[in-house]
């Protein structure tokens, strides 16, 4: 409750915040992580790598809107919402990772 009312965190803030991560963003930065997963990861564990990112990043992107609903309640939480969907992020891991999925042994 009190995090809404420091003036670092005000509302104004919050919503440049959120403004900045947008789906394309948030894919750009999906791209980038698909080119190191494949870097640094030999093929056996790309797969387990990138589940294990989409899993983290399902968890910290409901955590958020969550905190970002109690920090905000009622008619300021129509406004502070994350501008992109679980499921749109969801299905840019889908096909970022196919070629996890795909390489031959």
């Amino acid at each position: 409750e009190e995090v809404s009312f420091n003036p670092l965190y005000n509302k104004a803030s919050t919503r440049r915040l959120l403004l900045s991560h947008s789906l394309r963003e948030i894919k750009k930065a999906c791209e980038a992580a698909q080119v190191r997963v494949e870097k640094h990861f030999d093929r056996d564990l790309q797969s387990t790598v990138w589940q294990a990112m989409q899993a983290y990043f399902v968890q910290v992107s409901t955590s958020l809107q969550e905190s970002l609903n109690k920090m905000y309640p009622g008619n300021a939480a129509a406004d502070m919402q994350l501008q992109f969907a679980i499921p749109d992020v969801l299905t840019i891991f889908a096909e970022l990772g196919q070629p996890f999925r795909l390489k031959p042994r």
